[in-house]
């Protein structure tokens, strides 16, 4: 995307774009508000355990976390608590997710940027100690970094290095956070083709009852608020992802469809936990544009309680 603004300026606007993958003030929130992280982990550890999402859960394989030293294992998801946390999780949503393994690493996605400071999707994987060591040596920055990957079937558990935040506690809930956020990703992505295609235009093979199945009809209600007009970012990280969201015409087809993905995973962790990092505040001053931006986030929550509750919460 060009960015026809005074070359003196560019500089400026392309570090202000990076920055929206600056995790700091992720880990910043999470600090100011662990009283509250610790009420929402509370509340979803309370629920009942739905047999079926037990042994579900219980296929799942954990890998290579007594790989991490003690410091290390402090600052991720335990398989203990990942598991626990699988277990309390819609018995449908499991049922449709692709999650085979969890995979704990000791390597950190640094994300790639173009030109303009845009992410490009992809990321450079660099071992814990030597991002440390370039981010020493000015080569790295030290915060703007990605946690947690997932290709549908596995999930890569990142680490949270120590330039980003020192506080255990806030990294470990933060992990959680990247967890319920990835987990929804296995459940998405293989659907990912059909979100967002009018009933009509889906492969004949694929009935109603198939769609409400796979919540592809919610889904669609949650793009309709994203496009209504009022639309805002449920948390800082989707905010990355507005720009794609809100492009006239959505040319880019895939890229729109990894960004509604994208907020989706994030309505879907405010919803288990009753917060994220939220966006910044919209510019506009406007009492009825502000009104209406929060009740756009408040039916989206309502729609993902409706997806987890359509899938048997």
């Amino acid at each position: 995307m060009a960015l026809n603004i005074p070359r003196e300026d560019l500089d400026h606007v392309v570090e202000e774009r990076k920055d929206r993958l600056n995790l700091k003030p992720e880990l910043d929130f999470v600090i100011e508000h662990l009283a509250d992280y610790r009420a929402g982990l509370a509340r979803l550890l309370a629920r009942p355990i739905d047999p079926r999402s037990a042994e579900i859960a219980g296929r799942v394989e954990f890998c290579d976390y007594d790989q991490i030293d003690l410091a290390g294992q402090r600052r991720q998801l335990s398989p203990d608590l990942a598991i626990q946390i699988l277990k309390r999780m819609p018995a449908s949503l499991l049922a449709l997710s692709q999650l085979g393994a969890v995979v704990y690493s000791d390597n950190v996605p640094v994300p790639n940027f173009a030109s303009d400071g845009a992410f490009e999707g992809g990321t450079e994987w660099v071992k814990e100690s030597d991002f440390l060591e370039k981010v020493g040596n000015e080569e790295l920055h030290p915060s703007r970094i990605l946690v947690g990957v997932s290709n549908g079937e596995i999930i890569w558990s990142t680490p949270i290095p120590s330039t980003v935040c020192e506080d255990d506690e806030a990294v470990s809930m933060y992990q959680i956070h990247v967890f319920l956020h990835e987990f929804f990703h296995t459940v998405e992505r293989g659907l990912r083709q059909l979100v967002g295609q009018p009933i009509e235009d889906r492969p004949a093979e694929i009935s109603e009852d198939e769609v409400k199945s796979r919540f592809l009809n919610l889904c669609g209600l949650f793009m309709d608020e994203v496009r209504g007009g009022y639309f805002r970012p449920v948390s800082r990280y989707s905010s990355t992802y507005e720009e794609t969201l809100l492009a006239e015409g959505h040319r880019n087809h895939d890229a729109y469809r990894q960004a509604l993905a994208e907020e989706m995973c994030e309505t879907f962790v405010a919803y288990q936990l009753g917060l994220v990092p939220p966006s910044s505040e919209p510019t506009s001053r406007d009492p009825e544009y502000l009104h209406k931006s929060k009740e756009n986030i408040a039916k989206r929550l309502r729609i993902m309680q409706m997806i987890c509750n359509e899938q048997g919460a």
